[in-house]
Order: structure tokens, then sequence, then C-alpha cells
């Protein structure tokens, strides 16, 4: 994940309307290594997404997504709303 700000500038590169969120630069297994095989990439989020809303939950940085996530009970299926590509796309992902 992105740890630097997400800028307006950033936000017009990816066609986020709403100016904020968290841009996905890698992905994680189940144990935190980097791989294309974690529960993230299993519902489909690719690096270079811009994950928007988790849960019903408006994301506006990288703060508001940990909590987010640590908030959400293991095992629950979470829909996240990213946008890749100027396109909202929704996913489902079930939280290890």
């Amino acid at each position: 994940m992105n740890r630097l700000p997400f800028t307006p500038a950033m936000a017009k590169f990816f066609g986020v309307n709403q100016g904020s969120g968290v841009l996905i630069t890698q992905l994680s297994d189940e144990k935190g290594r980097t791989a294309e095989t974690g529960p993230a990439a299993k519902a489909g989020i690719k690096p270079e997404d811009i994950i928007v809303e988790f849960d019903g939950k408006k994301i506006m940085n990288n703060q508001d997504f940990r909590l987010a996530v640590a908030n959400t009970p293991p095992g629950k299926k979470a829909r996240v709303k990213v946008v890749r590509q100027g396109q909202e796309k929704e996913f489902g992902s079930h939280h290890r």
C-alpha cells in the first residue's frame, strides 16, 4: 500500500472524483509478504487501484483504510469500491 499522501494531482491522474483514497502499489498475502495471491488479489484488486470505499465507509486516507480493515471481523466479506483507470469497480473481499 502507498505510504505517500494521495494528492489532488494524483486524484486527477487516476480519475478519482472524490479527490482522495488509498493508492494500492503492491499486494500482500495473509502473512504480509509481497504476493499476488492474498485476499485482496483473490477479490480482484490490483496494483494502481485506488480504494475509495471499504464496507460502505468512504476512505479518504491510509488511516481510514487501516481502521476500516482493523474494525472488520475476521472472515467477514467486505465490499471494496475502487477506481481503476477512471472507472469505479466494486469487489468482495474476505478479511483474514
